[in-house]
Parts: C-alpha cells; structure tokens; sequence
C-alpha cells in the first residue's frame, strides 16, 4: 500500500504536469501558428512584399498546408525548409532583392505556456546557384509575437499579444 502512495505522489508531482501539457497537437499548434499570422499581418493593411511581389514569403517548421493562405489583401508562400526559399522566390530571382522572408517559429516557456514568434530575414542578394540572407536583430528584451497559456480554470488555451507583454513589461518598469 506504501508504494502505491509513494508512486501515486510521484505521479501527481512529476509527471502529471507534462500530461497536462501534452494537450499541444499538431491541429493546435496549427492553430496557434494562423492566430499569430492573423495578429501580425492585420487585414486592414497590405504588407510592402505583397504589393512589390504578389506574395509574403512565411518559413515555418510545422506542416503549413493547414496554415491560412491570406489576411485580407495579403497572400502568403510557405516553405519549410532554408533550402527551399529559393523554390517560392519570384522570378528572375535577382528581383527579390531587399524582399523578407518571415520565419515563424515556438518557444515552450513552461507546462502551460507557449510563445509563436516571427522573426526575419532579408534577401541581400539572389542568384541562380546562391542566396544571401541577413536575420534581423530582435533587441535585449525578449518579448514574443503571440504568448499562448493554458488556463486550467476555463480549461481553454487563452493568448496574449506581444503588444500587451510589452505593455506589462513598461507599466512594471514604471512602478
């Protein structure tokens, strides 16, 4: 009887947590990935690489055929992989110089929490055989894209901007 409390407290402790957190599917992911693309290119306003090149081009690790095509005026190219930038660039690919493609990637923060970023970077040059690319610098002060919490009372995953983190973050600062 003694071992099952004893395994019944390690249970509770070390690893219930983690089944907790195991509610992160792909179908949520997803999810949370087209929330943030939704948030970061707003319906009400057309990207500059939409209107010089017809598309934004969006790096992702996760299946993007789930992910949603359009925000309003702006339509998205997907890819996966580095390699295959150069597999959604426009043509001749000397014309997408100074053009951004957006990398979306997760950050776990705890059992409950989950931070969706995009970061980027700048085509410096393209060419048949090579691309150049310069990844933008993000600042001392991590503040992410979208923050995702799991809130146990509502049992429902709730999301925070980065515009309200950063808000946090300066009315902290202030007091």
């Amino acid at each position: 009887m003694k071992c099952t409390n004893a395994f019944l407290v390690f249970f509770s402790l070390c690893l219930l947590p983690f089944f907790s957190f195991a509610q992160l599917n792909d179908s949520l992911m997803i999810n949370f990935y087209n929330k943030t693309l939704i948030y970061y290119f707003s319906d009400t306003t057309t990207n500059k690489d939409m209107l010089k090149y017809g598309s934004i081009l969006v790096k992702a690790d996760i299946d993007t055929g789930a992910l949603v095509k359009s925000v309003g005026k702006n339509r998205f190219k997907f890819c996966t992989d580095q390699s295959e930038v150069k597999n959604i660039l426009s043509l001749p690919y000397q014309k997408n110089q100074g053009r951004t493609v957006y990398v979306m990637s997760d950050k776990t923060i705890g059992l409950d929490s989950l931070d969706v970023n995009i970061d980027g970077y700048t085509i410096i040059e393209a060419g048949e055989n090579a691309i150049t690319l310069r990844k933008w610098a993000r600042g001392e002060t991590y503040i992410p894209d979208m923050r995702f919490m799991y809130d146990k009372n509502a049992a429902a995953w709730m999301f925070i901007s980065g515009e309200e983190i950063s808000n946090q973050k300066m009315e902290e600062m202030r007091k």
